[in-house]
Order: C-alpha cells, then sequence, then structure tokens
C-alpha cells in the first residue's frame, strides 16, 4: 500500500484490529512540531485476540475526546499519542476490562517522527485559546452517528 500523504491516521474499531498496531487559528508552536514530521499512526478498539462488540465502548470513548474531555490543558488540540492512553485507559475502565484499545506508529524510520494533531471544536469558554471571539457561536461538536448510550460488553 502507497501513501503519497505526508500525515495518515488509521482508526480500527474491529474484532482483532489490535494486530495492526483550513486551520484558521493560530498554531502553538508545540502543536506545529509535532506536525511538521511524517507519521503515521494507528488506533484499535481492542488487541489482536479481543472480540470487541459491534456496539462498543471505544466510539463512545473516542468521540468524547475528540470534544475535548481529556484536553487537560485546555490547548483546544488532541495529539494521537494523548488520545491513544486516553483511549486505553477508559475504553478498559468501561468495558469491564474486556476491551483494550491499542495506539502506536508503524515501524518505519520515516513515518514514525510525527503526531497526528486534532483541533478540538471551538467552545465558548475565554480560558481556552482559540484566537477566536467568545461571542461567536462554536463550532459543531464531533459525532458517530448520534448518540450510542447501549454498548455490548
Amino acid at each position: 500500500m502507497s501513501i503519497d500523504a505526508k500525515h495518515a491516521v488509521f482508526i480500527f474499531d474491529a474484532c482483532f484490529s489490535g494486530s495492526l498496531l483550513s486551520m484558521v487559528r493560530a498554531v502553538p508552536e508545540e502543536i506545529g512540531n509535532k506536525t511538521a514530521r511524517p507519521v503515521h499512526q494507528f488506533f484499535t478498539s481492542g488487541n489482536d485476540k479481543e472480540k470487541v462488540p459491534d456496539k462498543s465502548i471505544f466510539k463512545a470513548q473516542f468521540v468524547a475526546d475528540l470534544n475535548g474531555e481529556e484536553d487537560l490543558n485546555r490547548d483546544g488540540y488532541i495529539t494521537g499519542t494523548e488520545l491513544g492512553s486516553f483511549l486505553q485507559k477508559n475504553v478498559a475502565v468501561y468495558s469491564w476490562e474486556t476491551q483494550h484499545p491499542q495506539y502506536g506508529t508503524i515501524r518505519n524510520p520515516y513515518l514514525d517522527k510525527g503526531n497526528f494533531v486534532f483541533i478540538l471544536p471551538e467552545t465558548n469558554d475565554s480560558s481556552r485559546v482559540s484566537g477566536g471571539d467568545a461571542n461567536q457561536p462554536s463550532a459543531p461538536v464531533w459525532t458517530a452517528g448520534g448518540p450510542d448510550p447501549e454498548y455490548e460488553l
């Protein structure tokens, strides 16, 4: 497979997937450094031995993080590493230890240097670095096809 992209993200919410292992606002230097180098990152909903149910907690937790639930430094960005750590911790807890998400980069010295960065939806919270007007409406939040309150264990 050949991908002519400096950055690529792969998200797998499937059984046994763990075996794969117009920005308007100013970008903080730390975030710019993370996106300046090539990376192919992978996120899986379980490890290589786990059968993940069709309705799992993975999607809900993935969307929660992209909506800023774990943006502890309130900078408006979630890195792939932060997302992977959040998923590993929360999906395992909320699935009663039946799912153990995996994350990482491809084993290639030219494609494992950077970090994928997700821009969080704008909020009206003036304490967050956004470069926008707090009186402007917020951007729509990330969704995954609507609420999924029920999931299988």
